[in-house]
């Protein structure tokens, strides 16, 4: 409501997943992380990686890592690491779902783990759902399937006299 007047459109989606937790062991490899710096580092190659085809994600550094982690771990999550892959996880505000806050895979085995350490997890701690929005290529779980609008943008390259109206026309021609 509030960019939309401004000229901005919804440009990246993802798919909101939801699916239901089961009783199975983490996979082999993967472990709670402490967030020391080599985990930070490995997070960061992971993403990396994963992101570097895909449009719509935020640029990071190694850097980044520390302040997000710090600022997500107050949410009550846990961030768990293997060689390939991250699952970061908070419990959502009724406590009765697991929300995936952000999954990161360096290989599709890597998803995979990823996916089923959650179910795992969640069975683990009580949760009756899961909750992803993940990014539009990933595997489709479960029945509850919803594209919700990821990022909006608006072209900065306009000239003046355009209005915020002609911006998003011309935003939209650009990504589409």
């Amino acid at each position: 409501e509030f960019y939309a007047p401004l000229g901005f459109i919804h440009c990246y989606q993802q798919c909101l997943q939801r699916f239901s937790p089961k009783n199975m062991s983490p996979p082999p490899g993967w472990r709670l992380s402490l967030q020391e710096e080599n985990d930070l580092a490995r997070c960061d190659q992971i993403y990396q990686h994963m992101t570097k085809t895909m449009n719509g994600y935020i640029l990071r550094s190694p850097k980044n890592w520390k302040n997000l982690l710090a600022d997500f771990l107050c949410d009550g999550g846990d961030l768990w690491i293997s060689k390939t892959g991250y699952l970061l996880w908070y419990p959502d505000l009724d406590g009765t779902c697991f929300r995936i806050h952000e999954l990161g895979y360096a290989t599709q085995t890597a998803l995979e783990e990823a996916l089923a350490l959650a179910q795992g997890l969640a069975a683990n701690h009580g949760y009756t759902q899961i909750a992803w929005s993940s990014p539009l290529s990933t595997p489709k779980l479960g029945e509850d399937l919803r594209i919700i609008p990821h990022v909006m943008c608006r072209r900065l390259d306009l000239p003046r006299e355009y209005s915020e109206e002609n911006a998003a026309t011309a935003t939209l021609d650009l990504y589409e």
